[in-house]
């Protein structure tokens, strides 16, 4: 049995070819970062690594130079090889991390669509800091949602396939060699591509 996935369509890619009579898809798991594979201590010796590589990181480059206190992580997609390639971090704000993570705009929307969203106790930074209409946030909401929704779908179909025998999934590879930027060695990076590809599979 597959996992199920949480998708978008931004981070995942899906090929479909005829190999051996069988559909083969290629998978990218949505929360396939450094976030959710490393440990807490290790999430903090990195934002440690980053902070000292850039000693102006508190500001964000926003427009209103708001608090950088969420560590974003920028990735490189080689869809033709199937690998996700980490490019470097750097910090921004809580606001814009929100705005560029999937995976969070997702849960928000759910738990808005759910009841179980706060009310709001200030205007969302998207509109206050970075100019976004109403009009604009809903028209990416919908998006979002169909996107998730139609994804999940997808993976689901995926699933009864891959149970029938009719198909196979192969997962992306991961590169984390630019993390020697951060004074990490060889074998850690080797050690985490190897720990994030098995709990990926």
């Amino acid at each position: 049995m597959l996992p199920l996935w949480t998708i978008n369509r931004e981070v995942v890619q899906m090929k479909r070819s005829k190999h051996k009579q069988k559909s083969v898809y290629w998978l990218l798991p949505l929360k396939w970062s450094l976030y959710y594979y490393m440990t807490d201590k290790e999430w903090q010796d990195f934002r440690g690594r980053v902070k000292d590589l850039n000693p102006n990181w508190e500001k964000c480059s926003c427009p209103r130079r708001c608090k950088a206190n969420a560590l974003d992580e920028n990735w490189l997609y080689d869809e033709d090889n199937h690998v996700k390639r980490f490019v470097m971090a750097k910090f921004i704000c809580q606001g814009c991390h929100w705005l560029k993570s999937p995976p969070f705009r997702i849960r928000t929307w759910l738990e808005g669509m759910s009841g179980k969203l706060p009310p709001l106790e200030r205007t969302p930074h998207i509109i206050a800091c970075l100019g976004w209409t109403e009009s604009r946030v809903e028209k990416l909401r919908e998006k979002d949602l169909q996107q998730h929704f139609q994804e999940t779908e997808e993976i689901s179909k995926i699933q009864k396939e891959v149970e029938l025998g009719v198909a196979e999934v192969l997962y992306w590879k991961i590169d984390l060699s630019a993390l020697k930027q951060y004074g990490y060695s060889r074998r850690e990076i080797t050690w985490l591509e190897s720990r994030m590809r098995r709990q990926a599979n």
